[in-house]
């Protein structure tokens, strides 16, 4: 009888890393509505005391990813940019890069239900067209890895999602009368 199982192995993959945090959001809530007045981004500069477990924690993992993704043990990561948003429901980013970084982390402090997802666009642009995907014509019936020209991170308080730069990435428009908060960073892996 001849064997019908076979591996399925992704080439050539991006990664998604979404890990709950165990913070103090009601303090770092606070401190961003203290600090942004009217402004939707604040500018972090990695010195702000609120946020020293944050930076911490945030540390720890990204040396653990960059272990575990091969890289030289003579090179490490480094925090480049940091900024605070505080979005409504009327503001959303069109889909984009951070070329001059390598890895993305968003953590969200504060989240309200609806408040718009992170979504992201495959890579692999011709997939849409291979496998369409309109409402009106569709061959897929489950969503995977393999198949899927959107991806969706449902943002959640103490949640923090990290991802690589080259990902085209955008923010969905949310519900009316939802605030979402959040802290984006992007590192860069330097020489030690």
């Amino acid at each position: 009888m001849e064997n019908k199982t076979f591996e399925i192995q992704p080439i050539f993959s991006s990664f998604l890393i979404q890990k709950k945090l165990n913070l103090d959001t009601k303090s770092i809530k606070n401190w961003i509505e203290k600090s942004s007045h009217t402004d939707y981004k604040i500018p972090l500069t990695f010195d702000e005391d609120i946020l020293k477990d944050f930076y911490l924690s945030l540390k720890e993992i990204l040396d653990n990813l960059h272990l575990a993704l091969g890289f030289s043990k003579n090179t490490k990561q480094q925090f480049q940019e940091a900024w605070v948003n505080v979005d409504s429901n009327e503001r959303t980013s069109l889909p984009h890069t951070h070329p001059a970084s390598d890895f993305i982390c968003v953590y969200y402090p504060y989240v309200e239900q609806g408040s718009g997802n992170l979504e992201f666009i495959n890579p692999n642009s011709a997939i849409e067209y291979i496998f369409p995907q309109s409402r009106e014509n569709t061959i897929i019936d489950t969503h995977n890895l393999f198949n899927s020209k959107i991806w969706q991170v449902v943002p959640e308080n103490n949640l923090l999602v990290i991802f690589p730069s080259w990902l085209h990435h955008y923010v969905r428009q949310g519900n009316s009368n939802t605030t979402r908060m959040s802290i984006a960073l992007n590192s860069k892996i330097v020489s030690k």
